[in-house]
């Protein structure tokens, strides 16, 4: 999973792109992909993400940083920020895993529908 702000990346932007600038050359493949039917869907689950980000009181980095960080074979998350206040927003998810329920790790998993294996799963 991969968040980004949605004011400065055009691919968590909802509205239509003729309202946008990004008709530059080289970048038709994105909006050609992003106005087909599976980048609908891609944008319906990021929506869907960022209403779980406000159940549960976070932004939508710090939701995806706790995803990361609850599964069982990850040992660290790298983070990239550019400034201080990303770097203490990011730093929230530490917040946010403690209000990562099963049924929420739930929800999540089978929106996205690639859930991490477990260990005993990739043994099998």
């Amino acid at each position: 999973m991969a968040t980004f702000e949605g004011e400065k990346c055009p691919a968590l932007h909802t509205q239509p792109f003729d309202r946008y600038e990004y008709t530059i050359r080289g970048y038709q493949w994105l909006k050609d992909k992003l106005q087909g039917e599976e980048g609908r869907r891609q944008m319906a689950k990021v929506k869907e993400l960022h209403l779980l980000a406000d159940k549960l009181g976070c932004t939508s980095a710090q939701l995806a940083i706790a995803w990361c960080l609850r599964s069982e074979g990850v040992s660290c998350v790298l983070l990239g920020v550019s400034n201080t206040e990303q770097l203490l927003e990011n730093l929230g998810a530490i917040r946010v895993l403690s209000l990562m329920t099963p049924q929420m790790v739930y929800e999540i998993d089978s929106l996205l529908g690639n859930r991490p294996h477990s260990k005993k799963e990739a043994r099998a």
